[in-house]
Order: C-alpha cells, then structure tokens, then sequence
C-alpha cells in the first residue's frame, strides 16, 4: 500500500477572498491622512470660488457676452458630468493614490496658469483659452474628488459620514474665505497663482502623506491568485437597479438644483424685489453658507450610527418648507421691509442647514448600503462616487438655466414654490420601501388567511358538515 504523499503547506492552494484586505493604520496616521484631504479641498475650495468671483470682470474687459460667461460656467459642470463615469473605473485599475495625485496636480496647474490669462488677448481668444482651461480643470477635479472618495471609504469605511463631514466643512469654509482672499489680493493673475502654487505644494506633500498600498490590494491580490478576476465591484448598471442607491442620488440631485438655482437668482431677487443693498445681500449668503459648517460637523455622527437616510429625507422635507415661506416672505416686503430682512436672513439659515442635511449623508448612506448588499469591493466604491458626483453635477447644470428662465417668467417666490413642490414629492418617495414591506405584509396575510380558510372547509367536507361558502 503506497503512502499518500504529504502536502507541504507552502504549497496549499490559494484562500479565495472577496473583498479587500484592509490594513490598519494607526490613530495619528489617519489624523494626518484627514488632515491632508482637508486641506486639499479648503484650498480647491478657495480656488473654484475665485472663478465666479473674478472671471466675469475679466471677461468684460476682454470684451465677452454674457452667453459666452454662461457657456464658461457651465463647461467644467458638463464636462464633469461626461468625463465622471470614466474616471471612476480608473481607481481599481491605477489604485487611489495615483487617481488623487493625478487630478490634484492636474486641476491645481491649470488654475494656476488660469490666471495668466490677464494677459491674453481679447476676443475669441481669452474665450477659448478659458474654455480649454475649464474643461482640463474640470477633469482633474473630477478624478481629486472621486479619489479622495474612494479613499475615505477604504480607510475610514466605520466613520466615513464624520470623516465627510470634516471635508464638507473644509469645503464651505474654504469657499468663503476665497473671494476674501481675491480682494485682498489685486488683479486676477496673483490670486490664482499664489493659491494654484499652494495647491500644488499640497499636492506634493499628499504624495508623501498618502501610502503606496492604498486601493492596490485587488491588483496584488490577483497577481497572488487570492482573490477572482471579477472582484472589480459592482458595474453602474447594477448600481442603478437599487432605490437605496438611486433615492440619495435624485436628493443630491435635487439639492444641487436648489443651490445653482439660488447662484444664478438670489441675489437679484434680494437686490430687486427687497430692494437691499450689498451689506444686506452679504449678511444674507453668510447666513446661507455658514451655518452649514455647524451642521456639517454636527451630523456626522448620527450618519454614522445608521440614521442618514432619515436626515436625507427630513433636509429635503425642510427644504421644501423653508422655499415654500417665500410667498409670503413676498407679501410681506411691501408691508413691512425691515421684517421682512429680518426673516429672509432666517429662512437663509434654514434653508442652508437643509441642503446640508439632505446633501452631506449622500455618499455614506450609498455605501453603507452596497457594503452589505453588493460587497465591499473598491470598483465598487469608485462607481458610487462617480454616481454621486454625477447627480450633483446634472443637477447643477439643469438648476442655473432652468433656474434663471423660471425667475424670469414667474419671480423667485413661483419659483421658489415650484422648486418647493418637486422636492416634496421626492421626499414623499423615501417611505416606497416602508409601503413595499406593508403591501407585502397584507399579501402575505391574505394567503395564509386564505390557507386557513381552505384548510377549514376541507376538515368540513371530510365531516360531512360543509360550511356555506360566504
């Protein structure tokens, strides 16, 4: 009888995982890595706010239309929106590090060179030159957001609606400060250029902060034969076959519509209809804008906890109500001005505190949801972002046009109302999944009364004692 010959545990074969190995990192380690994402975005913060800041004085000394300010503006959200889908498939190829290096570098050099446009000459080309730079802009902040995306829910995937609320906040904040910063600094070629120089600093000092391994595990994982050749997440149209991914979508959406809704008509509607003056129109979007930060790092931790999809739904409710008070708001202004100023500031802080609701959970409730239901796969995690990014940006391009047509047919307080009215109706599409499980509850009960019933009737008939049907 032969032995059977022994299996050296060298040679076993390989545990198939699915899924990526997560290494942990130490507490400092990850303050330094928040840290750095943070100041990434304060700084983009400040640079993007300078565009609608000081383009359009630049553009009319160069002697362009409004249409082709417009068209400006609404190049980096189109291309965004088309470039967005592809550069989510890029992590799990080229691993977060590089996505996020890539697209800080790129986006930070073209805003940076963006101010050297003073010295173009006029006409069509300062025109195209600004187009070209909006459109290379636009793609390598596509690629820094989605990748520090991908980042935060590969290494902060327990406290990824905290971590997203720092950055939220960053964001805000750096956006405030920015056209600050362009007053101080005069012209249009030195803000750009100093806050470009200090975005690519950033960007240097992120290839040192970040690690190697991060969002590589699947390609070393494969070429270990440890994990499947389709371990590349979950492809967009499954993504899209979920309510609980496509409902935080729609919301972001929405509220995107509502902010570049508010961008391209609330400042005439202050100035016009409430007839204030600068201070006034500044003390209002400060009480838009700041509030958020507050909000922003407070709701973190109850997202965390599992209640985002609850505050997604009750910031669209609030939302809906606070733009639905703006009809009276109207009415009051021809009785009582300085009321009325008082409480446009206060709807302001309402309404500002909403979309900050209904916009931060967003990404944390979508992938808390595909981690159970679809895995844990970086793929994806990427598709997510891309899927939240790219409702945002639809709803940014549809929400300034559409925003400014309506306002110039009907004012901002019919607007305001019918802006109200579809976000409601959003809303009210969060409890679908409640009425599913009641539907499906009463059907199930309808059968096995039914079966009861059947059951019943048969015992009779075996009796001899057969109930009347009723």
């Amino acid at each position: 009888m032969e032995e059977e010959p022994l299996v050296s545990p060298s040679h076993s074969p390989p545990v198939i995982q699915h899924g990526p190995v997560r290494r942990e990192r130490s507490f400092e380690y990850q303050v330094v890595i928040v840290a750095s994402a943070c100041l990434h975005l304060s700084l983009f913060g400040m640079l993007l706010s300078l565009v609608p800041t000081l383009y359009p004085l630049q553009s009319r000394e160069k002697g362009l239309s409004s249409w082709q300010v417009g068209l400006h503006s609404g190049t980096s959200g189109l291309v965004m929106l088309v470039a967005t889908p592809s550069v989510g498939q890029l992590a799990p190829r080229c691993g977060i590090k590089f996505l996020c290096l890539a697209g800080s570098f790129l986006s930070a050099a073209v805003l940076a060179v963006f101010g050297l446009l003073e010295y173009s000459p006029p006409g069509s080309t300062f025109f195209w030159l600004s187009i070209a730079c909006a459109a290379l802009q636009a793609v390598g902040f596509a690629g820094l957001q989605l990748g520090l995306m991908a980042l935060l829910a590969t290494e902060f995937a327990d406290n990824l609606g905290k971590v997203c609320s720092y950055l939220e906040a960053s964001v805000i904040l750096g956006a405030t400060v920015g056209p600050f910063l362009a007053a101080s600094l005069h012209g249009f070629m030195l803000p750009f250029g100093v806050l470009g120089c200090s975005a690519l600093l950033a960007t240097l000092a992120m290839y040192f902060v970040l690690p190697a391994d991060i969002g590589m595990q699947h390609q070393r994982s494969l070429q270990a034969g440890t994990c499947h050749q389709n371990d590349g997440g979950a492809p967009y149209s499954t993504l899209a076959t979920h309510w609980e991914l496509v409902y935080p979508s729609l919301a972001c959406a929405a509220v995107n519509v509502v902010i570049a809704g508010y961008s391209a008509t609330y400042s005439d509607f202050l100035s016009q209809d409430l007839d204030m003056n600068f201070l006034g129109i500044s003390v209002v979007n400060a009480a838009l804008v700041i509030p958020n930060v507050l909000t922003a790092l407070v709701i973190g931790i109850p997202v965390d906890r599992g209640y985002g999809a609850w505050i997604i739904t009750g910031g669209l409710l609030s939302t809906a109500i606070s733009l639905y008070m703006y009809q009276p708001l109207a009415s009051l202004a021809d009785t009582s001005p300085s009321s009325a100023g008082v409480a446009v500031v206060g709807l302001s802080v309402v309404c500002g505190v909403a979309r900050t609701c209904a916009l931060l959970p967003v990404f944390p409730v979508m992938h808390r949801y595909a981690t159970g239901a679809l895995g844990d796969e970086l793929g994806t995690r990427s598709r997510l972002a891309a899927m939240k990014s790219s409702a945002g940006y639809i709803g940014t391009i549809v929400g300034g046009p559409v925003g400014g047509l309506v306002y110039d047919h009907l004012g901002f307080p019919d607007y305001a109302s019918v802006l109200a009215t579809v976000i409601l109706i959003l809303s009210l599409f969060s409890i679908l999944p409640i009425v599913k499980r009641i539907f499906h509850s009463c059907c199930l009960l309808i059968v096995i009364t039914e079966g009861v019933s059947c059951v019943g009737n048969a015992h009779n008939v075996s009796q001899g004692t057969r109930m009347p049907p009723n």
